[in-house]
């Protein structure tokens, strides 16, 4: 029973205080405090941000189109390492870049600025936005806590005597009034930080989207749908450079080799042939000399060879039948000596019959070498006679060269 007398009289002594003027007062201090408080803090974290993205688009204005970025790019890129808040991002964002490998090129980039510079990578890891953005609604809850607490205080200060009466209407009006207070001032806390936070983060907003916009604009933005519009035109110019190359360039050589023929190939050619048919008759009258010349070699060959063994045989022969008569004239007037007689003329046949026989032997070795010689001369006909051949080849093959260069002309 005392524990609960005691836990009465603190509570009527903290609804006492909450119902007087001066708690009424400090409950409204306190949201508004909280609400003024929060609104600071949120311009410290948001203000460097804001200042930060003003400067960077200065700097980048220095640069009117996109070869005047080119030469302030060194510029920016060091004043932005400076800055712990755009480095991190501007590190991400020179990897999709392109520099230019010539003189009066621009810096190409393959993704847009937005996808590095926004609302979460510039403002989130410095801001707690949700956070920021829920404080209007917490102020507001504040301000209806408040009421609910006025009107839960006055009904139970207006009730605890027992009997109505002027005292506990007061308390009862004090109440509401702690109510509606509290009410209006977390609802207006609410309007005004929300107003507060929404108006510095759409300035954030359009600082980003300056900041993305100077940046694309100065970029040459290379896309897989521009290059693929580009490979389409590349296609169309090489195929339109394969029609005029089947055509006009086509009819252009045939023109040119028909005036490098007709001006000067076709006059060689003509020179050409015409010293071939020289070369082929003196070529057939010095073959003909020759072979005029062998022929007689050959005659001289034979007569010198076989006439000189003829005359020899001859010579036997006569001596032989001079001897013949000889013996037949003997052979009457001597009979007594016929034995002797015979006995040498056997002798003087057999030296014949081998003087014979060597003169056959030597009209063989003629004949062997007349042979050879005949050989050497077939061969030698041979060779001309390929020789020939060769040159007749060469010249049709020219003649019908001539012809077609005659016709293509």
């Amino acid at each position: 029973m005392k524990e609960a007398i005691v836990a009465g009289e603190v509570i009527r002594g903290v609804f006492n205080l909450i119902l007087m003027p001066q708690g009424v007062l400090l409950a409204c201090g306190g949201i508004i405090v909280l609400a003024l408080i929060s609104a600071i803090v949120f311009f410290c974290r948001i203000s460097p941000i804001e200042n930060l993205l003003k400067e960077a688009i200065k700097v980048i204005d220095k640069a009117k189109d996109e070869l005047g970025f080119v030469k302030i790019y060194q510029e920016l890129e060091e004043w932005i390492k400076k800055s712990k808040i755009l480095s991190i991002c501007w590190d991400e964002f020179t990897e999709t870049l392109i520099f230019p490998d010539k003189p009066q090129s621009s810096i190409r980039n393959t993704f847009p600025a937005e996808n590095y510079f926004n609302e979460e990578t510039l403002i989130n890891p410095y801001l707690n936005i949700r956070f920021y953005n829920n404080w209007p609604n917490i102020l507001t809850g504040l301000g209806i806590l408040g009421t609910f607490i006025g009107l839960v205080a006055g009904i139970y200060m207006s009730t605890s005597g027992g009997t109505i009466n002027e005292d506990s209407i007061k308390k009862l009006i004090d109440g509401a009034a702690l109510a509606f207070s509290t009410s209006i001032a977390g609802i207006l806390s609410s309007i005004i930080f929300s107003w507060f936070e929404k108006h510095h983060l759409n300035r954030v907003s359009n600082l980003i989207h300056s900041w993305n916009n100077a940046l694309d604009t100065r970029l040459e933005r290379v896309t897989s749908e521009g290059l693929a519009i580009k490979s389409l035109e590349e296609l169309k110019s090489q195929s339109q450079e394969l029609k005029m190359f089947n055509t006009e360039l086509a009819f252009n050589i045939a023109n040119a080799l028909d005036e490098k023929m007709s001006g000067n190939l076709i006059p060689t050619l003509q020179d050409l042939i015409v010293a071939v048919e020289g070369l082929r008759k003196d070529r057939a009258d010095t073959n003909d000399k020759m072979l005029k010349e062998i022929v007689k070699e050959f005659i001289a060959t034979l007569q010198g060879a076989a006439g000189e063994e003829m005359k020899e045989l001859g010579t036997s022969i006569k001596s032989l039948n001079e001897m013949m008569v000889k013996q037949q004239g003997k052979l009457s007037e001597a009979q007594d000596k016929m034995q002797g007689e015979t006995k040498r003329s056997v002798e003087i046949r057999s030296k014949s019959l081998e003087k014979l026989n060597q003169t056959v032997e030597n009209i063989g070795l003629t004949s062997e070498a007349m042979n050879d010689t005949a050989k050497s001369f077939v061969g030698v006909t041979t060779m001309l006679q390929e020789s020939f051949n060769q040159l007749e080849t060469v010249s049709r093959r020219l003649e019908n060269v001539v012809i077609g260069l005659a016709r293509v002309a």
